[in-house]
Formats: structure tokens, sequence, C-alpha cells
């Protein structure tokens, strides 16, 4: 049994609309066809979307899904078997369903918002790898998750989150690339801020050997960059992704940052089944992409390799 979606669909040039329909193969789109075109019977499933514009589903680069969350206490300097140890325990543990709360209705909202991918950036310990594992399993609703955990940054750096592994040398950051790498992230993330005729924060020697310990492990990474001096030292120390300084609402744009434009980014045969139908020009007057929050009040659904997700529902 297919899956049809009939609506408005972006010329390849991302310039006009025209009506279309799309039909769904397992996760992937199986076709793009004339409306008039389009299946139908009972072998076939037509989604009620005639009306609407059918968009690549957004491609989120910076998406930190433990923003405001309690940090969980894994550690305590109190026997257990005391009381005040088995109450610290007991916080501990409510802390921490805390957080796993909060990361799933973090990823609730994001693909309700029409994100069916996201990178993520600023990770508490191993939560993004389990929320990843967690919707990859069907276990809860999400985005399809490039997790990173925790980041690795300078102790001097002001801006970065206090969640962040903190190294003060070379050896140091060697040793916490290969803990974030025991819970198999999806990236390595080290912030390595340029500071203008200051140079960068953390010296070249401990990048490279940041960078080094995680290719050699086998994981890419991102390195924060804000300058095309910084772009320079990306190619010399062979990182593999950019950490923009302003990501764009194209889903084109982000899926080829992250290197995944030939299946996600845009709604052809072969690629993912992702795809927010919405009753809302998802372009502007420039021809610009709307943003996530601006089109999230006129989404009708939501499609994610295949699946079918109403907001609200």
């Amino acid at each position: 049994m297919s899956i049809v979606i009939p609506g408005k669909l972006l010329s390849e040039d991302h310039t006009s609309w025209d009506f279309g329909a799309l039909v769904l193969s397992d996760n992937t789109i199986g076709a793009r066809i004339p409306l008039q075109d389009a299946p139908s019977g009972d072998d076939s499933i037509i989604l009620d979307s005639e009306e609407c514009y059918l968009f690549p589903g957004h491609v989120s680069l910076l998406e930190s899904l433990s923003e405001g969350c309690p940090l969980p206490q894994t550690q305590s300097s109190t026997s257990t078997g005391s009381a005040l140890g088995a109450l610290q325990a007991f916080l501990s543990m409510r802390r921490e369903k805390k957080v796993q709360q909060h990361y799933a209705d973090n990823v609730q909202h994001a693909l309700y918002e029409g994100k069916t991918c996201i990178c993520t950036v600023y990770g508490i310990e191993d939560y993004d790898t389990s929320i990843r594992d967690a919707i990859a399993a069907e276990e809860i609703p999400g985005p399809q998750i490039l997790a990173s955990n925790m980041a690795i940054t300078m102790p001097e750096d002001p801006h970065s989150p206090s969640v962040c592994y903190k190294v003060k040398d070379a050896e140091e950051i060697a040793a916490r690339v290969r803990k974030v790498a025991r819970d198999d992230p999806d990236f390595i993330y080290i912030v390595a801020e340029y500071q203008g005729e200051h140079g960068f924060q953390m010296p070249k020697d401990m990048l490279r050997r940041g960078i080094t310990t995680a290719h050699n492990l086998g994981f890419p990474v991102m390195v924060k960059a804000h300058s095309e001096d910084y772009l320079a030292l990306l190619h010399i120390l062979e990182a593999d992704f950019i950490y923009p300084e302003q990501e764009t609402h194209s889903p084109w744009g982000n899926a080829a940052v992250l290197g995944m434009q030939d299946f996600m980014g845009e709604l052809q045969e072969g690629t993912l089944a992702n795809l927010i139908a919405v009753t809302k020009n998802p372009l502007d007057a420039q021809g610009r992409v709307l943003s996530p929050e601006d089109l999230a009040p006129f989404i009708k659904y939501v499609v994610k390799e295949g699946a079918v997700y109403e907001p609200g529902m």
C-alpha cells in the first residue's frame, strides 16, 4: 500500500510551485509525478493536502536539547549507605528523569515544528545519543538526530555552557574525545573560539590532537567557526564540519553542510520522505525560506521517513 501526497511542489530551481503528487515507498519518495497521474484505489492512502504547499522537512544544524535542563548528578561524595546518601541518590534519580522528560519534550516539539533532522550541540553526558536511539527504535516521536553529546572546550571560554568538558592541554583533549566516543555519537564537537587579533582560544596543537584522536577512532569532527581565517584553519586541520555562524532556513543548504544533500533536503525520487505540508507559502516575497517557528502554526502534518505526524494529535 502506497501513500500519495498531492499538493503544490517547489520547482528544482526553488522559484515556482506546480501541482503534483509525491508517492511514498516505505521511508523514501518513490516518485514525484503530475497530479493527474496520482494513483488511486484501495491500495493507496491519499492524504488530504491538495491545497497545501509540500516542502522539505527542516534540517537544523544548531539544536541544543539540553537548554534549560537541570544538570544530572551522577556522583556523590556522601556514602550511599547513609540517610543523606540515600536522599541524594533519590534526588539525583528524580533530576535525571526530569532531564529525560525535558529531552523527550524538546524532540517532539522540534518534530512538530517541521524539523525532520537535527544536529545537536551542547548535550548533557550521553542524553543526545540516548534520545537518538529511542527515536530510531520508535519508542518516542522525534526527528532524525545527529548527536554530539558533550562539547569540548577551553576553561577560559566564557560563552560555552557549563555542561562542556573543559580541557587544558593536548593529553586532556585526547582523553575527553575518547570518553565522548565511547557513547557512539555521530560526531565530536570541539569549541575553539576565534578571537580576532588574539588568535584562537584553543592552541592549534590541542585542536589538532583532538581532531586526530577523533579521526583515529572513526568519528567526524565539528569545530565552531566564526571567520574566514578559521575556515582556512579547519582545512589545514582536516576537520569535517563547520559550526556555522548563522544557519540558514534552507533545508537543501543545511543538508549540504552536513554532506547529506544526496538523500535529504529535496523532494525528489530516492530521497528520504521528510517533508511538511503547510497552508502558507514557505517562501517570502524575496524567495527566502521562512523559519520553522514562523511556519509551525501553518503545518497540517509532518512526514518523517514516511511516517505521518499531525501536530496537536
